[in-house]
């Protein structure tokens, strides 16, 4: 049994750790009433317990260790009365910040009446070594700042992070937030996903980490279904978006946007620069008919738009064929989006 000779206080418990066969133990004496709460996790399960923050009892003691000893901001470590342990721990990703921990229900432990009479030498020994374990705290404390420690628990963090974003995905979705600039992997093509949080989402079904969307209603037969893509367009230099015609009842337009606030886009000629697929005409604020032989769109076709805000300029190429480009203004900012008219007309931004 591989045991920790280190108490530690948090509030008025005195806290110690032990660890045997890979199996956590905590042990709280409470000061003021002599309780003992203890608590007991194997291995197997000290993942699940924690939320994935730690996976062994030596990892498990040594970050409740970090939290109670301070040094770190970010971890915070409470045992209230009833026995209720939280931990916790604040992760900075770009402008959001999200707390992660977990709890534990501490139990009490029956103590022998026997064992209970402390003899005033043995209490002078408790106190005295409280005293031993405030002081241990306090240098601890200091040290904390030390770059070594600093260095320490930099290291900690970045492993917990690393951790936290592979769940990143599911908690935007999970509290609707929309999709951070400095969290979406960009590529040289395409970069960004469909916004499912749009004032028009519900007239899509989103799939392939929402890169790939289908309409499935519209409210009536002229209304045509926008939805932008994020994050925005770069205010400066070249950027390219692909998208891959999957199917196509009535045609598509795919372009760039100021508005999103309202459900029909195309209506607003002052708003938008859009590429229509049944004729390469381009509409909006620089209407533009084509001469070139398609085709223009149709299912399996993929349709390229290249935005550049240092020449002002759009363009629009399906394979490698250009079909139409104009000038566009470079004071405004822009969303790519696409607009569906047929139900279960279905793109995949590439």
């Amino acid at each position: 049994m591989e045991s920790s000779k280190n108490h530690l206080q948090v509030q008025d418990f005195l806290l110690s750790f032990a660890s045997e066969n890979s199996v956590f133990h905590l042990e709280a004496k409470e000061r003021s009433t002599g309780r003992i709460l203890a608590i007991s996790v194997a291995g197997d399960v000290i993942g699940q317990i924690t939320n994935g923050l730690f996976n062994n009892a030596q990892d498990l003691t040594q970050g409740l260790k970090d939290a109670i000893i301070g040094g770190c901001p970010e971890l915070n470590l409470t045992l209230d009365t009833q026995g209720k342990l939280t931990y916790t721990v604040i992760f900075s990703a770009g402008k959001m910040r999200k707390e992660d921990g977990f709890s534990m229900n501490l139990i009490e432990k029956q103590v022998d009446p026997n064992e209970a009479n402390v003899t005033a030498k043995d209490q002078w020994k408790e106190d005295h070594e409280f005293r031993i374990v405030r002081l241990e705290q306090t240098v601890h404390s200091f040290q904390g700042k030390s770059e070594e420690r600093f260095n320490k628990l930099e290291n900690m963090m970045l492993q917990m992070e690393q951790k936290m974003a592979q769940r990143l995905d599911a908690i935007e979705k999970l509290f609707k937030v929309p999709i951070s600039n400095s969290l979406i992997t960009e590529s040289p093509e395409s970069p960004g996903a469909f916004n499912f949080t749009s004032e028009n989402a519900s007239h899509f079904d989103f799939y392939d980490n929402d890169r790939r969307i289908k309409l499935r209603e519209s409210p009536n037969k002229t209304f045509n279904a926008c939805l932008e893509i994020v994050p925005e367009v770069p205010k400066k230099g070249q950027s390219s978006y692909s998208i891959r015609v999957n199917a196509e009842r009535e045609p598509i337009c795919f372009g760039i946007t100021t508005v999103r606030t309202k459900q029909n886009w195309n209506g607003e000629n002052t708003c938008n620069y859009r590429y229509w697929s049944k004729t390469g005409q381009l509409a909006g604020r620089v209407p533009q008919t084509t001469k070139v032989g398609g085709p223009f769109g149709g299912k399996d076709t993929v349709i390229k738009m290249v935005v550049d805000m240092d020449a002002g300029t759009l363009k629009f190429l399906v394979g490698s064929k250009e079909i139409n480009s104009c000038k566009i203004s470079t004071s405004d900012t822009y969303f790519a989006y696409v607009s569906l008219g047929g139900l279960g007309d279905s793109v995949t931004l590439l």
